[in-house]
């Protein structure tokens, strides 16, 4: 590897460690199963392809509300949970809405 190679290498290394110390998942890639967790004490190297290597995305969270209310038609979405907790105390109903990761 070139000083280059290894001077990005290391930066993406430190950005998957940084998650992982922020309480992120990590996960690689398997060509059998998919993406696996790796568990609490492993993770990459500097022999590591990274692109086998990723954090765990969350589930996104999306609320919505009849846009009757606003005076049009349809909904309204946002997935800012301050700006559903407003709609509620306005006496909307809202409804909440959460991906479901493989």
């Amino acid at each position: 590897m070139t000083p280059e190679e290894i001077k990005t290498k290391s930066a993406e290394l430190a950005a998957l460690y940084v998650a992982k110390a922020n309480g992120k998942i990590l996960e690689y890639a398997t060509p059998s199963v998919g993406w696996i967790d790796s568990g609490s004490a492993s993770g990459p190297d500097m022999q590591s392809d990274l692109t086998r290597w990723r954090v765990k995305p969350e589930p996104r969270r999306m609320w919505e509300t009849p846009s009757a209310t606003f005076g049009g038609s349809g909904y309204v979405r946002t997935q800012h949970a301050d700006e559903a907790e407003r709609w509620k105390a306005r006496g909307n109903i809202v409804t909440e809405w959460q991906e479901v990761l493989p």
